[in-house]
């Protein structure tokens, strides 16, 4: 009888320990051949998206846009833009984007309208500046922007711009969890970081820097916490070889939207 019982105990012992195993792990449900639940009352696993507060449309805290172009050359590249004042300047590398404004506020409106205030509402607007010496770049921009008097409709004008060819580019998104961020990427034609860097200088002192990206530059250099999600990072090591990315070169191609305005400067 000793032994029975003793036999009996450490069967009980052995069930235990197979149980807190299971309950430790995280599993889907099992069942037998004839359709009996075979284990014990499961673990629910992690939601990866929080249920809405009051009033919310959608769970996010905030989303942004990353720009792409595929090169004249073939080569494709992706447009960031680094901190040059206060506490982050110089150090990281972020997309076009920020927080929500309202707990009603879209996703892609979020990053559209964060994506026009970013790049000055540059985007959108064909511009044409020939024969005009690189340090007079700036002045001859500076018309465009007529002492910031014109900033407000350039930046409407980008956001709807963003959002037409967002629709049209069958979006890649991503998202990242723990930062409750979505990210875009945007096929837009190719505006060089040296006029972008111009317009900064223009509307806001200089407080951005801009830098096109190849998949090497984007390994190597240091990005914001909210880029750091593994898919996004595979799909930009691999968007040279994507026919997603357009070989447009200009606005109303058939590949870019149509440009909501234009400007032109020409030294003869």
């Amino acid at each position: 009888m000793a032994a029975e019982m003793k036999q009996a105990m450490e069967e009980s012992m052995e069930m235990e320990g197979n149980s807190l195993t299971l309950q430790g792990s995280k599993s889907l449900e099992s069942l037998s051949l004839g359709g009996v639940a075979a284990i014990a009352p499961q673990t629910d696993l992690p939601k990866k998206y929080r249920k809405p507060r009051m009033g919310e449309v959608s769970t996010y805290q905030g989303a942004g846009i990353v720009p792409v172009c595929r090169l004249a050359t073939g080569e494709v590249r992706v447009l960031l833009w680094q901190p040059q004042k206060g506490k982050r300047r110089g150090v990281r590398w972020y997309d076009f984007g920020g927080h929500k404004t309202s707990k009603q506020e879209f996703t892609s409106y979020c990053a559209c309208r964060k994506f026009a205030k970013q790049t000055y509402g540059i985007f959108g607007c064909q511009i044409n500046i020939t024969g005009v010496p690189a340090e007079k770049v700036g002045e001859h921009l500076a018309e465009l922007y007529q002492g910031l008097s014109n900033l407000p409709l350039m930046l409407r004008a980008s956001q709807e711009w963003a959002q037409m060819q967002l629709l049209d580019d069958s979006s890649k998104v991503f998202y990242n969890d723990i930062h409750e961020y979505h990210i875009y990427l945007l096929n837009v034609p190719y505006v060089p970081a040296d006029i972008l860097g111009a317009v900064s200088e223009i509307v806001d002192g200089g407080k951005r820097v801009f830098k096109w990206l190849s998949k090497e530059d984007f390994s190597q250099e240091v990005l914001a916490p909210r880029l750091h999600s593994e898919a996004f990072a595979t799909q930009v090591m691999t968007l040279a070889d994507d026919p997603w990315v357009r070989y447009g070169q200009a606005y109303g191609d058939g590949d870019i939207r149509t440009a909501t305005g234009c400007f032109s400067a020409t030294v003869v």
